[in-house]
């Protein structure tokens, strides 16, 4: 609705088939909004809005985006995912817009300026990077933990044989 209200020329990427053809400049927005569908597009983006967490009840995941160093826009409402973006936004790896017209001209701002957007991406993937890095930390203590449980588990299985 806000693109609509705004005069934005745009489809939606299920409107997009192997038969579709449009004109150059036609369109000035490809918005994608199929599950699963995101990753496709985030390595040609040249911006990055985070869906459904600007008038939505809770944005997506701005992790994939951010580990390739897109430069990216976040609504309000991003509640899991807070913490990652509240690290983003200070390290200026994204910036946060509150409504369609904040979104209108930080989007503006950002097509007129590829070094910000560079910068943007930058610490975005820097972010990522040192989440990623914790999330292997992670997952290596729990699968080193259930390795652990699972040779306890056989030891005693064998005491009982």
């Amino acid at each position: 609705r806000a693109l609509e209200a705004c005069g934005m020329k745009f489809v939606y990427d299920r409107e997009v088939t192997a038969a579709t053809r449009r004109p150059v400049g036609e369109l000035q927005c490809l918005l994608v909004n199929t599950p699963g569908g995101l990753q496709t597009f985030y390595t040609e983006a040249t911006v990055l809005f985070i869906g459904s967490s600007l008038l939505g009840p809770g944005g997506q995941d701005p992790l994939p985006p951010a580990a390739l160093g897109k430069a990216m826009m976040i609504g309000p409402n991003m509640g899991d995912f807070e913490p990652l973006v509240t690290q983003l936004i200070e390290a200026n790896g994204a910036v946060r817009v509150s409504d369609p017209a904040e979104f209108e001209s930080t989007l503006d701002r950002l097509l007129a300026d590829p070094a910000g957007r560079a910068g943007l991406g930058c610490e975005a993937r820097r972010v990522a990077g040192a989440w990623n890095a914790a999330l292997d930390g992670t997952v290596e203590m729990i699968v080193s933990g259930l390795a652990r449980v699972a040779e306890i588990g056989i030891a005693s299985c064998r005491g009982r044989v």
